[in-house]
């Protein structure tokens, strides 16, 4: 669960990065507010997740599909990659690799009983 709650730790500054980014170069001040409230979300379910709790992580994957379909959604609308591609691609890793961990230790706690 360690392994985990790192990748979300990252996966959560990178989001408060991108916000603050959008805002610095654009003076999109939604980039900021949505990438600041969004990657505090992300901490706290990495917190969750530190603590062993399982719903940290369905809330981190959760939350991770929603910013994965709205990166998405930028990408096929303005048609530049940068920066929307690589949060989507990021996003859908994030997603990916959660839902290992998840399988993972859904097996483990199977095995136990």
């Amino acid at each position: 669960m360690k392994l985990s709650a790192w990748i979300t730790f990252f996966y959560a500054i990178t989001i408060i990065a991108g916000g603050t980014m959008g805002y610095i170069k654009a003076g999109s001040t939604i980039s900021l507010v949505l990438g600041s409230v969004s990657g505090l979300f992300l901490l706290s379910t990495m917190i969750a997740t530190w603590k062993g709790k399982m719903i940290g992580l369905y809330s981190a994957i959760f939350y991770a599909g929603i910013l994965d379909a709205f990166f998405t959604y930028r990408l096929v609308k303005t048609q530049q990659f940068m920066p929307s591609g690589i949060m989507c691609i990021l996003s859908l890793a994030f997603v990916g690799f959660i839902t290992l961990q998840i399988r993972k230790l859904s097996r483990k706690s199977l095995e136990k009983t």
